[in-house]
C-alpha cells in the first residue's frame, strides 16, 4: 500500500483501538498525514521505514484543520520482529565479520603485489589522435582509410570518404537520418564505429543508384512525394530498402514497423508508407 503523502511519526509504539485511542503496549506504530492533495516532501524522510513494514490503512477521520476538504488518515505499521543478534545500527555479527574478512583478504592481496614490486595492470590507452588503417567495403568498392578508433562510420563516410548521403541528425540513434545497410540490415551509422564495419558490406544511398538512374525505392519516393524538407529522406529510403530485401511483399503493419526507427519531423508518414508499397511493387516488376 503506497502512502498518500508524508507521514511524521506520532508515537514510538502505538495502535489505533476501536475506541479511537492509542494502545501504547502493542507492537504497532501509527503514522498520519494531511490529505491535502499535494505531497509533503520533507516528511518522507521518516516514512522510509515503511518500506520494511506491512501497512494497514484505517478509515479517514475528518478534523477541523481550517480546510473543510482536509482530513487525517491513519496508517498502521506492522513492524517486523527484530533479530536479537542485530546491533543498534542494523548490522548483524555475521555480516560484520564477513565484510571485515573480505576487506582483510583484499588488503593482503594488495600487499603481496607491492611486495613483489608489481603494480596492478591498468587499461591500455591509445594516445589521442593516433590513427590506424581501416578497410571498409562500401557499395561494392574497398576503401582503406586512416581512422581513429573512436570515429563513427557516419564520420568516415562523410568526412573521409566523401559519401554524404547519410545525414547527421541527432547523432545518438534516435532520428534515423544516418541509416545505412550493413550486410543488408539497416543500421544507424552514428552509433556504429568505423572499425566495427570492417569485413562487412556497407550500402549507402549512393549505392542504390545505377549510374545516374534512381533505384526502385528512390523512384517510388519521388513518385509518391514522400518528403517535404528531404533531410530525413535518405534514412527513410535505406530503411525501406532494408525492409524489402528481407520481405518483398510486406503488409501495411510490417511497413509501419520497418519504418518505425526513422523520424520525419515534417510528418510525411502517409506518403512514406505509400512509397514503400509502391517500391515493393516496382521491385516485383508490377
Amino acid at each position: 500500500m503506497t502512502p498518500k503523502c508524508g507521514f511524521p511519526r506520532v508515537s514510538d509504539s502505538a495502535t489505533l483501538t476501536s475506541t479511537g485511542r492509542f494502545d501504547k503496549n502493542s507492537n504497532w506504530q501509527v503514522w498520519y498525514g494531511l490529505n491535502t492533495g499535494y505531497p509533503h516532501v520533507n516528511r518522507f524522510r521518516e516514512a522510509s521505514i515503511l518500506l520494511q513494514a506491512e501497512l494497514v490503512e484505517f478509515p479517514c477521520l475528518p478534523v477541523g484543520c481550517g480546510n473543510p476538504s482536509s482530513s487525517i488518515f491513519i496508517q498502521g505499521v506492522n513492524m517486523p520482529k527484530k533479530n536479537p543478534h542485530t546491533g543498534p545500527d542494523g548490522v548483524t555479527r555475521r555480516g560484520f565479520l564477513t565484510s571485515m574478512g573480505a576487506g582483510a583478504i583484499g588488503a593482503a592481496a594488495s600487499e603481496d603485489l607491492f611486495a613483489a614490486g608489481k603494480e596492478p595492470a591498468g587499461p591500455q590507452v591509445m594516445p589521442a589522435g593516433q590513427t590506424s588503417k581501416v578497410s571498409l567495403r562500401i557499395n561494392g568498392e574497398t576503401h582503406v582509410v586512416l581512422a581513429e578508433p573512436r570515429w563513427t562510420l557516419l564520420y568516415c563516410l562523410r568526412e573521409v570518404i566523401g559519401l554524404t548521403g547519410a545525414k547527421p541528425g541527432c547523432e545518438r540513434g534516435e532520428c534515423g537520418a544516418c541509416t545505412v545497410l550493413i550486410d543488408g540490415v539497416p543500421r544507424y551509422a552514428c552509433l556504429t564505429l568505423a572499425v566495427e564495419a570492417q569485413g562487412s558490406e556497407v550500402t549507402t544511398l549512393e549505392g542504390l543508384m545505377d549510374g545516374e538512374t534512381l533505384g526502385p525505392v528512390q523512384t517510388a519516393f519521388a513518385e509518391a512525394d514522400a518528403f517535404q524538407c528531404g533531410y530525413c529522406t535518405p534514412g527513410q529510403i535505406m530503411a525501406v530498402e532494408g525492409l524489402l530485401r528481407a520481405n518483398s511483399n510486406p503488409s501495411a503493419e510490417e511497413i509501419r514497423r520497418g519504418a518505425s526507427g526513422n523520424l520525419c519531423r515534417c510528418g510525411s508518414y502517409p506518403h512514406i508508407f505509400e512509397a514503400a508499397r509502391r517500391a515493393a511493387a516496382l521491385k516485383r516488376g508490377k
